[in-house]
C-alpha cells in the first residue's frame, strides 16, 4: 500500500464550512492532486459568525478577482 499525502483545511476561528467556497470543487477538478487524500475539519467556534456576512465578503472578493484571474491550484 503507497502512502497518500494529505491536504488538511482548517478554518479559523469565526470560520466554518463556507469558510473554503469554491475550494472542494477545485481541488477535485485539479489533476495535480489526484495522488493527495484531501480533507477538510470544521469545529464550532464561539465567536460570532453571521453566516450572511461571510457569503457577502465572498461575492464581494470574487467581484475584484474573477476565476479567470486566478492561478489555478
Amino acid at each position: 500500500m503507497k502512502n497518500r499525502k494529505l491536504i488538511l483545511f482548517i478554518h479559523g476561528l469565526g470560520g466554518g464550512e463556507e469558510t473554503w467556497g469554491e475550494f472542494p470543487k477545485l481541488i477535485d477538478a485539479d489533476t495535480n492532486f489526484k495522488s493527495f487524500d484531501v480533507k477538510f475539519y470544521n469545529y464550532r467556534t464561539s465567536l460570532i459568525r453571521p453566516k450572511s456576512l461571510v457569503s457577502i465578503f465572498s461575492k464581494i472578493a470574487s467581484i475584484f478577482t474573477p476565476q479567470r484571474d486566478l492561478p489555478s491550484i
